[in-house]
Protein backbone atom coordinates (compact mmCIF):
# COMPACT_ATOMS: atom_id res chain seq x y z
CA UNK A 1 0.00 0.00 0.00
CA UNK A 2 1.31 3.30 -0.89
CA UNK A 3 0.92 6.33 1.63
CA UNK A 4 2.29 8.61 3.90
CA UNK A 5 3.05 7.90 7.41
CA UNK A 6 -0.34 6.78 8.77
CA UNK A 7 -2.17 9.24 10.37
CA UNK A 8 -0.71 13.15 9.12
CA UNK A 9 -2.45 15.62 7.49
CA UNK A 10 -0.62 18.27 5.06
CA UNK A 11 -1.22 20.82 7.83
CA UNK A 12 1.56 18.97 9.11
CA UNK A 13 3.91 19.55 6.00
CA UNK A 14 5.47 23.27 5.04
CA UNK A 15 2.97 23.68 1.96
CA UNK A 16 4.50 23.66 -1.52
CA UNK A 17 7.88 22.29 0.00
CA UNK A 18 9.49 18.96 -1.03
CA UNK A 19 12.29 20.42 1.08
CA UNK A 20 10.77 19.78 4.13
CA UNK A 21 8.91 16.54 3.48
CA UNK A 22 10.55 13.85 5.35
CA UNK A 23 13.25 11.92 2.77
CA UNK A 24 10.90 8.22 3.54
CA UNK A 25 7.61 10.03 2.71
CA UNK A 26 9.20 11.62 -0.68
CA UNK A 27 10.44 8.07 -2.05
CA UNK A 28 9.15 7.33 -5.16
CA UNK A 29 7.25 4.14 -6.00
CA UNK A 30 9.63 2.93 -8.22
CA UNK A 31 12.52 3.75 -6.00
CA UNK A 32 10.44 1.09 -3.55
CA UNK A 33 9.70 -1.61 -6.38
CA UNK A 34 5.74 -0.88 -6.83
CA UNK A 35 4.27 -0.50 -9.93
CA UNK A 36 4.38 2.37 -12.16
CA UNK A 37 1.17 4.11 -13.88
CA UNK A 38 1.94 6.28 -17.41
CA UNK A 39 4.81 5.76 -17.32
CA UNK A 40 5.60 7.25 -14.14
CA UNK A 41 5.90 5.85 -10.45
CA UNK A 42 2.99 5.76 -8.57
CA UNK A 43 2.39 7.89 -5.58
CA UNK A 44 -0.44 7.07 -3.25
CA UNK A 45 -1.05 9.57 0.13
CA UNK A 46 -2.96 9.17 3.35
CA UNK A 47 -5.07 11.88 4.42
CA UNK A 48 -6.48 11.00 7.74
CA UNK A 49 -7.49 14.33 9.39
CA UNK A 50 -10.01 17.40 9.02
CA UNK A 51 -6.98 19.83 9.40
CA UNK A 52 -5.37 18.99 6.40
CA UNK A 53 -4.84 21.50 3.88
CA UNK A 54 -5.83 18.40 0.86
CA UNK A 55 -8.98 17.60 2.46
CA UNK A 56 -9.98 21.56 3.33
CA UNK A 57 -9.30 22.09 -0.66
CA UNK A 58 -11.11 19.43 -1.82
CA UNK A 59 -14.28 20.47 0.50
CA UNK A 60 -13.94 23.59 -1.67
CA UNK A 61 -14.89 22.08 -4.57
CA UNK A 62 -18.28 21.47 -3.54
CA UNK A 63 -19.06 25.01 -3.66
CA UNK A 64 -19.46 27.19 -7.31
CA UNK A 65 -17.17 29.10 -5.39
CA UNK A 66 -14.56 27.23 -4.87
CA UNK A 67 -14.86 25.57 -8.10
CA UNK A 68 -14.23 28.35 -10.04
CA UNK A 69 -11.47 30.01 -8.30
CA UNK A 70 -9.35 26.82 -8.95
CA UNK A 71 -11.45 26.16 -12.32
CA UNK A 72 -11.54 22.01 -10.96
CA UNK A 73 -14.77 20.15 -10.45
CA UNK A 74 -15.64 17.20 -8.86
CA UNK A 75 -16.35 13.37 -10.88
CA UNK A 76 -17.14 10.51 -8.46
CA UNK A 77 -17.25 7.48 -9.72
CA UNK A 78 -15.14 4.80 -10.85
CA UNK A 79 -16.05 5.34 -14.69
CA UNK A 80 -14.01 8.74 -14.79
CA UNK A 81 -11.07 6.91 -14.16
CA UNK A 82 -10.35 6.14 -17.47
CA UNK A 83 -10.84 10.09 -18.55
CA UNK A 84 -7.78 11.13 -17.77
CA UNK A 85 -8.46 12.90 -14.10
CA UNK A 86 -5.90 15.33 -12.67
CA UNK A 87 -6.28 14.32 -8.85
CA UNK A 88 -8.10 11.16 -7.89
CA UNK A 89 -9.37 10.48 -4.48
CA UNK A 90 -9.99 6.87 -2.99
CA UNK A 91 -11.65 5.73 0.24
CA UNK A 92 -9.37 4.04 2.11
CA UNK A 93 -11.30 0.69 2.48
CA UNK A 94 -12.05 0.85 -1.51
CA UNK A 95 -7.86 1.20 -1.93
CA UNK A 96 -7.31 -1.38 0.33
CA UNK A 97 -9.62 -3.75 -1.92
CA UNK A 98 -9.14 -2.19 -5.17
CA UNK A 99 -5.30 -1.06 -5.87
CA UNK A 100 -4.38 -2.72 -8.62
CA UNK A 101 -7.70 -2.51 -10.65
CA UNK A 102 -7.76 1.56 -9.92
CA UNK A 103 -4.17 1.69 -11.16
CA UNK A 104 -5.46 -0.44 -14.16
CA UNK A 105 -8.42 1.42 -14.99
CA UNK A 106 -6.31 4.99 -14.84
CA UNK A 107 -3.64 3.45 -17.28
CA UNK A 108 -6.40 1.81 -19.23
CA UNK A 109 -7.72 5.43 -19.99
CA UNK A 110 -9.74 5.22 -23.29
CA UNK A 111 -12.34 7.42 -22.49
CA UNK A 112 -10.78 11.05 -22.52
CA UNK A 113 -12.54 13.59 -23.99
CA UNK A 114 -10.28 13.85 -27.68
CA UNK A 115 -10.01 18.06 -27.42
CA UNK A 116 -9.02 18.22 -23.54
CA UNK A 117 -5.99 15.71 -23.66
CA UNK A 118 -3.65 18.35 -25.19
CA UNK A 119 -5.00 21.12 -23.00
CA UNK A 120 -2.93 22.73 -20.32
CA UNK A 121 -4.63 24.46 -18.26
CA UNK A 122 -3.79 26.64 -15.01
CA UNK A 123 -1.78 24.56 -11.76
CA UNK A 124 -3.52 23.56 -8.81
CA UNK A 125 -1.59 23.40 -5.34
CA UNK A 126 -2.96 21.04 -3.18
CA UNK A 127 -0.82 21.88 -0.13
CA UNK A 128 1.73 18.86 -0.40
CA UNK A 129 4.91 17.99 -2.19
CA UNK A 130 3.29 14.89 -3.15
CA UNK A 131 -0.01 15.81 -4.82
CA UNK A 132 0.61 18.35 -7.33
CA UNK A 133 -1.34 19.18 -10.72
CA UNK A 134 0.85 20.83 -12.80
CA UNK A 135 -1.58 21.53 -15.06
CA UNK A 136 0.35 19.88 -17.90
CA UNK A 137 -1.79 17.73 -20.49
CA UNK A 138 -0.86 14.32 -20.65
CA UNK A 139 0.39 13.84 -16.80
CA UNK A 140 -0.12 11.47 -14.78
CA UNK A 141 -2.79 11.72 -12.23
CA UNK A 142 -2.16 12.06 -8.33
CA UNK A 143 -3.47 9.47 -5.78
CA UNK A 144 -4.45 10.32 -2.10
CA UNK A 145 -6.05 7.59 -0.23
CA UNK A 146 -8.58 9.22 2.26
CA UNK A 147 -9.75 7.43 5.62
CA UNK A 148 -13.38 6.33 5.26
CA UNK A 149 -14.93 8.92 7.33
CA UNK A 150 -12.91 11.97 5.72
CA UNK A 151 -14.54 10.57 2.58
CA UNK A 152 -17.84 10.02 3.02
CA UNK A 153 -17.99 13.58 4.85
CA UNK A 154 -17.10 14.74 1.27
CA UNK A 155 -19.34 12.26 -0.99
CA UNK A 156 -22.76 13.03 -2.67
CA UNK A 157 -23.75 9.69 -3.74
CA UNK A 158 -25.63 7.16 -1.47
CA UNK A 159 -24.35 4.59 -2.54
CA UNK A 160 -20.19 5.94 -3.17
CA UNK A 161 -17.82 3.68 -5.16
CA UNK A 162 -15.37 5.42 -3.14
CA UNK A 163 -13.52 6.88 -5.50
CA UNK A 164 -13.62 10.39 -6.75
CA UNK A 165 -11.64 12.43 -10.19
CA UNK A 166 -10.75 15.94 -9.98
CA UNK A 167 -10.96 17.33 -13.76
CA UNK A 168 -10.18 21.00 -15.15
CA UNK A 169 -12.91 23.40 -16.00
CA UNK A 170 -12.13 23.43 -19.63
CA UNK A 171 -11.95 26.79 -20.99
CA UNK A 172 -14.22 28.48 -23.15
CA UNK A 173 -13.86 27.14 -26.91
CA UNK A 174 -15.46 27.90 -29.87
CA UNK A 175 -18.59 30.77 -30.46
CA UNK A 176 -20.51 33.01 -27.51
CA UNK A 177 -23.38 32.10 -29.85
CA UNK A 178 -25.52 29.52 -30.25
CA UNK A 179 -24.17 26.49 -32.67
CA UNK A 180 -26.04 23.29 -34.25
CA UNK A 181 -29.15 22.71 -35.45
CA UNK A 182 -31.10 22.01 -32.27
CA UNK A 183 -30.71 24.00 -29.01
CA UNK A 184 -31.82 23.36 -25.47
CA UNK A 185 -32.77 26.58 -23.13
CA UNK A 186 -33.32 25.70 -19.76
CA UNK A 187 -35.38 28.57 -18.04
CA UNK A 188 -34.12 28.68 -13.78
CA UNK A 189 -33.97 24.94 -13.95
CA UNK A 190 -32.66 23.90 -10.84
CA UNK A 191 -32.32 20.32 -9.85
CA UNK A 192 -29.05 19.45 -10.25
CA UNK A 193 -30.21 15.85 -11.32
CA UNK A 194 -32.03 16.95 -13.84
CA UNK A 195 -29.82 18.85 -15.57
CA UNK A 196 -27.28 16.04 -15.55
CA UNK A 197 -29.43 14.11 -16.87
CA UNK A 198 -30.56 16.46 -19.78
CA UNK A 199 -26.65 16.82 -20.94
CA UNK A 200 -26.54 13.29 -21.15
CA UNK A 201 -29.73 13.12 -23.02
CA UNK A 202 -28.47 15.96 -25.10
CA UNK A 203 -25.53 13.75 -26.03
CA UNK A 204 -26.84 11.09 -26.70
CA UNK A 205 -29.21 12.97 -29.34
CA UNK A 206 -26.23 15.43 -31.37
CA UNK A 207 -27.96 18.75 -29.86
CA UNK A 208 -24.91 20.76 -29.19
CA UNK A 209 -25.85 24.39 -27.46
CA UNK A 210 -27.21 24.06 -24.16
CA UNK A 211 -27.87 27.73 -22.88
CA UNK A 212 -29.10 28.09 -18.68
CA UNK A 213 -30.95 31.27 -17.96
CA UNK A 214 -30.08 33.08 -14.77
CA UNK A 215 -30.83 30.87 -11.73
CA UNK A 216 -30.15 27.37 -13.52
CA UNK A 217 -27.94 25.59 -11.14
CA UNK A 218 -23.92 25.11 -12.00
CA UNK A 219 -23.24 22.35 -14.82
CA UNK A 220 -19.89 21.81 -12.44
CA UNK A 221 -21.93 20.52 -9.27
CA UNK A 222 -21.03 16.85 -8.44
CA UNK A 223 -24.05 15.74 -8.82
CA UNK A 224 -24.61 16.99 -12.26
CA UNK A 225 -21.41 15.79 -13.62
CA UNK A 226 -22.43 12.56 -12.02
CA UNK A 227 -25.69 11.67 -13.71
CA UNK A 228 -24.47 13.28 -16.97
CA UNK A 229 -22.52 10.03 -16.77
CA UNK A 230 -19.70 11.63 -18.41
CA UNK A 231 -20.99 14.13 -21.16
CA UNK A 232 -20.10 17.15 -18.51
CA UNK A 233 -15.96 15.72 -18.44
CA UNK A 234 -16.48 14.99 -22.22
CA UNK A 235 -16.85 18.75 -22.85
CA UNK A 236 -19.19 18.00 -25.98
CA UNK A 237 -21.71 20.30 -25.11
CA UNK A 238 -21.22 24.28 -25.58
CA UNK A 239 -23.11 25.53 -22.18
CA UNK A 240 -24.04 29.18 -22.89
CA UNK A 241 -25.25 31.29 -19.92
CA UNK A 242 -27.81 34.26 -20.72
CA UNK A 243 -29.10 36.73 -18.31
CA UNK A 244 -31.83 37.54 -19.14
CA UNK A 245 -34.09 37.44 -22.54
CA UNK A 246 -32.57 40.14 -24.33
CA UNK A 247 -29.22 38.03 -24.28
CA UNK A 248 -30.87 35.11 -24.68
CA UNK A 249 -32.45 36.48 -27.83
CA UNK A 250 -28.88 37.74 -29.24
CA UNK A 251 -27.51 34.26 -28.37
CA UNK A 252 -30.52 32.56 -31.07
CA UNK A 253 -30.06 34.62 -33.48
CA UNK A 254 -31.13 32.95 -36.50
CA UNK A 255 -33.08 30.04 -34.79
CA UNK A 256 -36.65 29.75 -34.69
CA UNK A 257 -37.93 29.67 -31.21
CA UNK A 258 -40.07 27.02 -29.48
CA UNK A 259 -41.25 27.60 -25.84
CA UNK A 260 -42.97 24.26 -24.37
CA UNK A 261 -46.24 24.82 -23.12
CA UNK A 262 -49.24 22.62 -21.88
CA UNK A 263 -51.66 24.41 -24.40
CA UNK A 264 -49.04 24.70 -26.92
CA UNK A 265 -50.54 25.13 -30.43
CA UNK A 266 -47.78 22.44 -32.07
CA UNK A 267 -48.08 19.09 -31.01
CA UNK A 268 -44.63 16.70 -30.40
CA UNK A 269 -46.67 14.30 -32.74
CA UNK A 270 -46.66 17.18 -35.66
CA UNK A 271 -43.34 19.16 -34.92
CA UNK A 272 -41.62 17.27 -38.02
CA UNK A 273 -43.24 19.31 -39.78
CA UNK A 274 -42.35 23.25 -38.09
CA UNK A 275 -38.99 22.36 -38.08
CA UNK A 276 -36.32 24.82 -39.79
CA UNK A 277 -32.95 22.98 -39.33
CA UNK A 278 -32.33 25.71 -36.96
CA UNK A 279 -34.04 25.44 -33.98
CA UNK A 280 -34.35 26.22 -29.85
CA UNK A 281 -36.86 24.67 -27.29
CA UNK A 282 -37.01 26.43 -24.10
CA UNK A 283 -38.27 24.58 -21.10
CA UNK A 284 -39.27 26.15 -17.56
CA UNK A 285 -38.96 23.96 -14.24
CA UNK A 286 -42.12 22.07 -13.25
CA UNK A 287 -43.07 24.46 -10.50
CA UNK A 288 -43.40 27.46 -12.71
CA UNK A 289 -42.89 26.42 -16.38
CA UNK A 290 -41.26 28.99 -18.83
CA UNK A 291 -41.18 32.60 -17.62
CA UNK A 292 -43.49 35.35 -19.56
CA UNK A 293 -40.06 37.04 -20.22
CA UNK A 294 -38.85 33.96 -22.13
CA UNK A 295 -42.25 32.91 -24.02
CA UNK A 296 -42.52 36.41 -25.43
CA UNK A 297 -39.16 35.12 -27.17
CA UNK A 298 -41.15 32.00 -29.09
CA UNK A 299 -42.70 31.95 -32.38
CA UNK A 300 -44.24 28.88 -31.33
CA UNK A 301 -45.72 27.00 -28.87
CA UNK A 302 -44.75 23.32 -28.28
CA UNK A 303 -47.20 20.88 -26.50
CA UNK A 304 -46.12 17.55 -25.11
CA UNK A 305 -49.44 15.51 -25.14
CA UNK A 306 -50.04 13.55 -22.26
CA UNK A 307 -53.02 11.59 -19.87
CA UNK A 308 -55.86 14.20 -18.53
CA UNK A 309 -54.96 13.13 -15.26
CA UNK A 310 -51.61 14.26 -15.17
CA UNK A 311 -50.43 17.27 -14.17
CA UNK A 312 -46.77 17.78 -15.80
CA UNK A 313 -43.88 15.58 -17.03
CA UNK A 314 -40.20 15.90 -15.15
CA UNK A 315 -38.63 18.70 -17.16
CA UNK A 316 -35.54 15.85 -18.22
CA UNK A 317 -38.13 13.52 -19.09
CA UNK A 318 -39.84 16.33 -21.60
CA UNK A 319 -36.37 17.42 -23.49
CA UNK A 320 -36.07 13.72 -23.95
CA UNK A 321 -39.33 13.32 -25.83
CA UNK A 322 -38.68 16.51 -27.78
CA UNK A 323 -34.83 15.46 -29.02
CA UNK A 324 -36.50 12.05 -29.51
CA UNK A 325 -38.75 13.93 -31.76
CA UNK A 326 -36.61 15.76 -33.77
CA UNK A 327 -34.17 13.21 -33.75
CA UNK A 328 -35.96 11.58 -36.65
CA UNK A 329 -36.44 14.48 -38.89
Amino acid sequence: RQRGEAGYGFSDIEEEDEEYAPRDRRRSAEERGEPRSRGRAVEALEVGTKSSLVYQRLMKLLTKKGRQKVSRYIAEGAKFLRMAPRTVFVRMSRWDESRDKILAMLAEGGEEAPDLLDADTNPLQWGSPLLRDAGLAGDPPGICVLSDELFDSVTTQEASQGIICIFAVPKQRGTDWATGNRVIVLDAVKDSRNLGVIMRTMEAFGAKTLILSKGSTDVYNPKVVRCSMGAVVRGGLQVLLAEDSNELRDLLKGYQIFSTDMNGEVSTADLLAHLTGKDAFIFGNEATGVSADLKGLARKRLRIPIADQVESLNVGVSVGIVLHAVAAR
